[in-house]
This record gives C-alpha cells, structure tokens and sequence, in this order.
C-alpha cells in the first residue's frame, strides 16, 4: 500500500513538471520576444523559435555553440563581462544592445538559474526589440536639437514661463539682452525684468486681456537690464497649450528697440534742423527783399544828402547835421548786412578798425537822437587796431547805450 502509494504521487509529479514545462516552453515560444539560455562559458543550451529566426539555422546548428561564434569579438566581449556580473553576483541586470548584424537595438534582460542552494547554474536571456522606439527617440531627439539651434540663433530674446510667470527656459540672445545667466533667472519671477512693481502689474494686466479675448499679445513696453538700464522693447505674448487644449505656459519673444529708438529721434533731429533750415532760408529771402528795399530808401537819402553837402562848407551850421545824415545811412546800411548775415548763415565782414574812432562815431550819432542826455568820452592813446565786424560792434555799443539811457 505504501509503495503504491509513493508511485502515485511521482507519477502526478512528472506529470505536473511537465504541464508546467509545455506551459513555459509554449509561454517562451509565443512572445515576441527573443530568448535563449548561456552557461558561464555563454555557451548557448536553449533558443526560442524568435531567436532562432534571427539567426536563420536550425536549432542543431547552434545549441552547445559558444556566443563568440555568431557575434564580433567586442559583442562578445561586452556580453561575457554582463553574464559573469550576473553569476558572481547572482542578480539580474538590465541593458540596452545594439546588433551588429542588423543595426536593431534590444533591451537585454539576463536573469540567474538557481540550484536549491542558490548557487546560479545558467542565465536566461531575454532580448526586446526596441528598433522602433529607439529610432523614434533619435528622431525627437533631432527634433529637439533642431529647436534647440533655432531656439538659440533667435536674435530676439525668448522666455518660456508657467502660468504664474516663473521663468523656465530661456535663449542665448536673453543672456545677451538683459545680462543675466541662465542660472541667475532660471525659476525666478519675471519681475526681475520690469522697471518696478507697478509696470510688472501693468504689464500682467495687459496680457490677461489679451489672452481673455483669445489672442497673442504684442505692445511696447519699458524693460529693465541686471545693470539697471532700462530699454524700450517690443513684447510678443502667446499661450502655450497641450494636445487637450490646456494652458500649460506663455511663450515671451522680446525685441530691443533701443537702436530703432535712437535712430528714430535722430532722424527727429535731423527732421527738425531741416525745418529751421528752410525757416531760415525763408527768413533770408525775406530779408533779402526787406534789405534791398530799406537800402534804396537810404540811397535816396544819401544822394539828396549829398547833393545838399555841396554847397555847404565845414562852417556852415548845418554842416555836421548833415553829416550825421551819412552816418545814419551809413549805420541803416551795415544794420541790414547783419540782418542779413544772420539770417542766411554768413559770414561778417572783419577788419582792422580804430576803437576810438568807432566809439566817437556811435557816441555822437545816439547824442543826435537824445538831446536830453550827456555822453562823455574818455579814449586811450596810441589804441593799436583791431580785427573786428564794425556793425556788430556798433551794435553792441548801441545796445549799451540804449540801456543806460532807460536806467
């Protein structure tokens, strides 16, 4: 009975053993995924159809053959280096391969085959396919560099913030702009780059209502560099948005108008000089008419004066008044050359004059028009001569004349 017995059980045993076995071996041969058994010399003792497909021979020709037959020294190499970690150590480890057969790239699970004691016996290999995924990678990683270039080739200044306006990425050109590091404005409030308080308030505001009608906002506006300099820019605002539509950041691409500005108020400048230039060729022309006719009047006056001085000796007592007559018209005419060298932008007539001569002459032609005034002279003898414009001269003295007269 009791051998009966123990021969049931062994019997349900080997049974059990081999469900099992057929469940595996089945659950090794549907996957997708290539595995195969190694022993510490990565001699290969077992490969599913998968594995074997890659290789194209029959299972014969390669179970018992070490891995360095079918593989490049360096393969070889780096998977004998994996296969005694995981006997030594007795724990599975994970990588990722590149085929040099194919080019496809594999992730590679080597798990330890423990006896009862622990000790590992043989490493199962199971190897991914993970070509598509990693050429996907490769591509947005290229997609990212790419962005990245022209992220950083922008020659305006771009920030990406959050929703609250904490700066995350910025470019080369804002390093450039505001003479900040990278390190210096990444995760700080974008308040660092408002005049004060009140424009950073300001200018939230104005994006709030750009964004609540739905748009991209683009205005002018003070900004402030890490020296303190404040510039004019130009800011252009736009949300940033996931695959469901969800606000998730703002885009900020800022321009520096300081050159334009200043090319603008000198193109103002110009503008305005110009103007007074045409203004004072106006002026001149008009002068020039007004001079040419004022001097025909005082001709007229010269000539009857003169006519008059014929017949009039030095004594006669009319003699001097009439040679104040002169002096007047000669003084009406240097007063119109003035008027005219200002006006048109000449230049005055300088020569060699006597001051005192000069003085006496202005002295007694003002003494002529006010009676009620004394005017006393007191000259320097041996006054050398001077360079100077008569009129302008004259006029000066007029001036003070004039001058001490109504004080």
């Amino acid at each position: 009975m009791g051998v009966s017995r123990d021969t049931t059980e062994s019997k349900k045993t080997e049974e059990a053993l081999r469900e099992s076995e057929q469940r595996y071996r089945s659950l090794v041969e549907s996957t997708e995924d290539s595995i195969y058994l190694v022993d510490r010399s990565c001699r290969y003792l077992f490969m599913n159809e998968k594995h074997l497909s890659r290789f194209g021979l029959p299972k014969d020709s390669v179970i018992g053959r070490s891995y360095g037959e079918f593989h490049s020294k360096g393969e070889t190499k780096g998977f004998a280096r994996k296969v005694k970690e995981v006997f030594e150590t007795g724990k599975s480890l994970d990588y990722e391969y590149r085929s040099q057969r194919d080019g496809g790239y594999f992730l590679r699970t080597l798990s330890p085959i423990k006896e009862p004691d622990g000790k590992p016996v043989a490493v199962t290999v199971v190897s991914k396919d993970i070509t598509d995924r990693k050429l996907a990678q490769q591509a947005l990683l290229e997609s990212e560099l790419w962005m990245r270039s022209m992220f950083n080739s922008m020659e305006e200044a771009v920030f990406i913030i959050t929703p609250d306006r904490v700066i995350v990425d910025i470019n080369e050109a804002s390093t450039r702009m505001f003479g900040y590091s990278k390190d210096e404005v990444m995760n700080r409030s974008t308040e660092i780059l408002h005049v004060d308080h009140d424009h950073y308030l300001e200018f939230g505001g104005r994006m709030k209502e750009a964004f609540d009608k739905g748009q991209a906002a683009r205005f002018e506006f003070d900004m402030k560099r890490k020296n303190g300099e404040i510039f004019p820019s130009e800011r252009t605002i736009s949300l940033l948005k996931d695959d469901k539509g969800k606000h998730i950041g703002i885009l900020s691409v800022i321009r520096d108008l300081s050159e334009r500005k200043r090319a603008e108020e000198e193109k103002k400048k110009l503008e305005a000089q110009f103007q007074a230039a045409q203004r004072m060729e106006a002026m001149g022309t008009l002068a020039g008419g007004i001079a040419h006719n004022f001097n025909n009047i005082l001709m007229g006056i010269q000539g009857n004066t003169s006519l008059v001085l014929l017949n009039k000796t030095s004594t006669h007592p009319d003699y001097e008044r009439l040679k104040g007559i002169e002096q007047g018209v000669k003084s009406g005419a240097e007063l119109t050359r003035e008027l005219l060298g200002f006006t048109r932008g000449g230049k005055y007539e300088v020569r060699p004059t006597n001051l005192n001569e000069l003085i006496e002459n202005q002295s007694r032609m003002f003494g002529r028009t006010k009676k009620q005034i004394t005017i006393r002279g007191k000259y320097e003898d041996n006054l050398l001569p001077v360079e100077v414009d008569q009129g302008q001269i004259g006029q000066a003295l007029l001036n003070l004349y004039v001058n001490a007269w109504q004080a």
